[in-house]
């Protein structure tokens, strides 16, 4: 966790940036496209969401499964669209939201399993050995 922060840190003190650039430079410290890219395409289901006009129920941000380095910066603006539509649910702030109990959040199973690897990717990358003395 302080590694995750340090980055966090080292890249806004001087310019805060967007949330979306925020999350990019995140990603960017912690995974790599060909993680992603390995991950999905072991996953039939994924790898076929992906490559489906169905992933675009969610976000237009369309996956590049075969660019290893803008993939990242493509899951970063997927996440943070997907994020935007489940969060900002006042019919002023966003037409195309997320709302409970509607067809688009049977789509957020795929997302949130890719969501799930990169969480893990973070504890891993942020772990340290444990000891006792």
């Amino acid at each position: 966790m302080v590694k995750l922060l340090s980055i966090i840190k080292e890249n806004s003190m001087d310019n805060m940036g967007s949330e979306r650039e925020q999350l990019s430079i995140t990603l960017r410290s912690i995974i790599t496209g060909d993680d992603i890219i390995e991950f999905i395409q072991s996953n039939e289901d994924l790898n076929e969401y992906y490559k489906n006009k169905s992933a675009k129920n969610l976000s237009d941000k369309k996956l590049r499964l075969a660019d290893n380095v803008g993939i990242v910066n493509d899951v970063a603006e997927r996440i943070y669209e997907i994020r935007c539509r489940i969060v900002h649910n006042k019919a002023s702030e966003i037409d195309n939201k997320i709302l409970p109990m509607t067809k688009d959040v049977d789509y957020l199973v795929n997302d949130v399993a890719l969501l799930e690897f990169i969480a893990r990717k973070v504890i891993i990358a942020n772990s340290r050995q444990f000891s006792l003395t």
